[in-house]
């Protein structure tokens, strides 16, 4: 399944699949937001999957953002395994 980004009053949700197939335009698309907010919100309530690409470029743009002082959150309950490698990400 492809990944569709809907913005939703300033939050962007996620529905689909974040893998090797999807992470380059995620990541060009994101990229352009970072340089134009300075608040970044992604629901991933309806992310169905993500591999190790799809949380390497969400580990980039949290990296970006906190370089340029952005407030960057990702938020919903879809995905857990997001959490477990932020976490042990953190953790090292």
């Amino acid at each position: 399944m492809a990944l569709k980004i809907i913005e939703n009053q300033g939050v962007f949700e996620l529905h689909g699949t974040l893998n090797t197939t999807t992470t380059k335009l995620f990541k060009q698309h994101f990229d352009l937001i970072l340089q134009t907010t300075k608040n970044l919100i992604i629901n991933i309530d309806e992310l169905n999957f993500i591999d190790k690409s799809g949380v390497e470029v969400l580990k980039q743009l949290l990296y970006k953002g906190q370089m340029n002082h952005n407030c960057f959150s990702i938020v919903g309950d879809g995905c857990k395994d997001i959490y477990e490698e932020f976490k042990t990400t953190l953790a090292a």
